[in-house]
């Protein structure tokens, strides 16, 4: 480790202010000089195109950065060999937040409405509940919320964290249920990257360590694993322990939103990789394999991998 220790983090939004907060828990801990440097993809780019974290994996393996400070969420399934996951630091709140335009009289979603959102994931969860919605794919969360007070959408859903940093909390909002709209993989979590062979950066990562937060994000993603190819999927997973049990809600959905398959995996705390695959294998017995297979031909990315 040089003398200067370089965190890089992709440019804009949520990510950058909890970057922020690494490096000052990371001055509390070590004489090392933290310079930190926003990179790479703006924050719109990311909402365009979720898990393509290859500018600040590419900054690390160049050496011109020596952590990478990555949201969960934006973290591709698999990454070089060369790159690790040193620290899962402790989560954050992992809802998505649904937020009513300020002139409505009823504040719950109603058929006809227009909501805000980009995901497939989410727009086939609420159409599940809610029949007749329509739907305007607005990428960043800054720009759902004025799509509200421009009167283009009557609701916008972005996760409850994201709803903080821009300070909307005292816009008329509900906090869904996970059983409700089951989040992206790891919404609510960061993960710090830096070199496998970086021992001395290691070690200066290792007290923002958080063992439960490790445990829920390594069975999320044992699900991206084994259902994800190269491209993202409408695919959403939470983990949670629930008394003496690790539990996994997952969500499927088609590229258009009209499907989901829901899923549920249950099994002890200290297997979260036995969990994930369970839940994945639950999702391909229901018949999650064809609309997989259809993900897949509709993204020109070949078979599916299992």
């Amino acid at each position: 480790m040089p003398g200067n220790l370089i965190v890089g983090v992709r440019m804009g939004g949520a990510a950058l202010r909890h970057a922020e907060a690494i490096v000052a828990r990371l001055r509390n801990t070590t004489p090392t000089t933290l310079l930190l440097i926003p990179i790479g993809l703006s924050d719109s780019d990311f909402f365009h195109r979720p898990r393509t974290t290859a500018p600040l994996v590419d900054a690390l393996l160049a050496r011109r950065i020596d952590v990478a400070v990555i949201p969960v969420p934006e973290l591709a399934a698999t990454l070089p060999a060369e790159v690790t996951i040193a620290a899962y630091p402790p989560g954050r709140e992992r809802r998505e937040a649904v937020v009513y335009r300020a002139d409505l009289a009823v504040k719950h979603l109603q058929p006809q409405m227009t909501i805000a959102t980009p995901s497939a994931l989410t727009q086939a969860q609420l159409a599940e509940r809610t029949p007749h919605l329509r739907f305007a794919p607005l990428s960043e969360p800054a720009g759902r919320l004025r799509a509200l007070d421009d009167g283009r959408a009557d609701a916008a859903v972005l996760p409850l964290d994201e709803l903080t940093f821009l300070e909307g909390l005292d816009r008329a909002h509900e906090a869904a249920s996970i059983e409700k709209l089951v989040p992206a993989i790891g919404q609510g979590l960061l993960a710090l990257l830096c070199r496998a062979n970086d021992h001395e950066t290691l070690a200066l990562l290792r007290p923002l360590r958080d063992a439960a937060t490790a445990l829920l994000a390594g069975a999320e993603r044992t699900v991206l694993r084994e259902l994800e190819s190269e491209r993202s999927l409408p695919l959403g997973v939470l983990a949670r322990i629930e008394g003496d049990e690790l539990v996994l809600l997952g969500a499927l959905a088609s590229l258009d939103g009209l499907r989901v398959f829901r899923g549920e995996a249950r099994g002890r705390p200290d297997e979260p990789e036995a969990v994930g695959l369970r839940l994945a294998d639950e999702f391909v017995r229901r018949g999650a394999r064809v609309l997989l297979g259809e993900v897949l031909e509709e993204t020109r990315l070949g078979p599916f991998k299992k």
